[in-house]
């Protein structure tokens, strides 16, 4: 949950616009970080999260295994859109 109303939606669009497919927005459920974050399922992803933290300007990224999608991402107060 981040605090602007329609994030995920414009956070989405960004990605898709970015030529990224299977893009969803919705509310991520797990335990909260306290700033955004990018989270990813396997090694093998590390870049394509990268490319995506670096794309929002979002700094930590970190592996997650148990991510619910391949790359995850958290928008939290902190993000600038």
């Amino acid at each position: 949950g981040g605090p602007i109303e329609g994030l995920a939606l414009t956070v989405s669009e960004t990605l898709t616009n970015a030529n990224f497919t299977d893009v969803y927005a919705g509310n991520y459920l797990s335990s909260q970080p306290t700033v955004s974050y990018v989270y990813f399922q396997r090694e093998d992803l590390r870049e394509t999260a990268q490319h995506i933290a670096d794309l929002l300007g979002i700094e930590p990224i970190d592996i997650l295994a148990g991510a619910s999608n391949e790359v995850v991402v958290v928008i939290r107060g902190d993000f600038q859109n």
